[in-house]
């Protein structure tokens, strides 16, 4: 999961057109994994991530690592992921829809080839 939060953080840094969709106020991801669970802090200033999940969050995803860390990778949707039942959501659908278009843009660019 760590590899996906530095990916997630370095995609922010280097590719201006996710800067624009950037919240001003941070929002908090938490993340619960079968054995880790991870805060995801995103806004303007970039991403923070950490185990220490004392902080408020605006969106829970819980499920196997394995999915969290496809989800992240921009590997898989969110969407389908919750109709499958791989991972558990709380929150506000918008968080949902702006969540996995933030991974989906920081995703990898892999060579089809």
């Amino acid at each position: 999961m760590r590899e996906c939060f530095l990916a997630i953080q370095s995609a922010c840094r280097e590719r201006r057109h996710i800067q624009a969709i950037l919240p001003a106020e941070p929002v908090g991801v938490l993340l619960e994994g079968e054995k880790q669970t991870w805060i995801l802090m995103v806004n303007q200033q970039g991403v923070d991530f950490s185990p220490d999940v004392s902080g408020k969050w605006q969106l829970r995803l819980r499920g196997k690592e394995e999915s969290l860390a496809e989800l992240l990778a921009g590997e898989q949707q969110l969407r389908f992921q919750l109709r499958l039942g791989e991972v558990e959501m709380t929150g506000l659908y918008r968080f949902q829809l702006w969540f996995e278009s933030f991974v989906w843009l920081c995703r990898s660019y892999k060579n089809s080839a």
